[in-house]
């Protein structure tokens, strides 16, 4: 049993260490986002609320400035974003993963980001 401890220890430092790093850039939360919002097919609420064509991600992208590597939060901060972003990563962290149209509609029901997302300044 001594054996145990040690063990279970340095299998909490592992996965502790494993979360760790540093944190994501603003462009790549960013394009995170958007990236999810265009996924196929597109929630008719993007398309209305956030007037995007068959280009969705490149619109987006171009309109946000998002595809900037320096690219940094103002407004929404970037807190906020990560808020509002937390509906489209609950059922899943790949980027690929479809949320689905009431998570889409959650994450644009804050209207600095759906402001943003629209082009116009919060």
């Amino acid at each position: 049993m001594r054996g145990v401890k040690p063990v279970i220890a340095l299998g909490v430092l592992v996965l502790a260490a494993a979360c760790s790093g540093p944190p994501a850039a603003d462009a790549a939360l960013c394009q995170d986002v958007l990236h999810r919002l265009c996924l196929a097919p597109v929630c008719p609420l993007v398309a209305t609320q956030l007037a995007v064509d068959s280009d969705c991600e490149k619109t987006l992208l171009a309109r946000t400035g998002c595809d900037d590597p320096g690219f940094v939060f103002t407004a929404p901060s970037r807190d906020r974003w990560l808020s509002c972003r937390a509906p489209l990563v609950r059922d899943g962290d790949h980027t690929d993963d479809q949320p689905t149209c009431d998570e889409v509609e959650e994450t644009l029901s804050c209207p600095d980001v759906e402001q943003f997302l629209a082009g116009a300044t919060p």
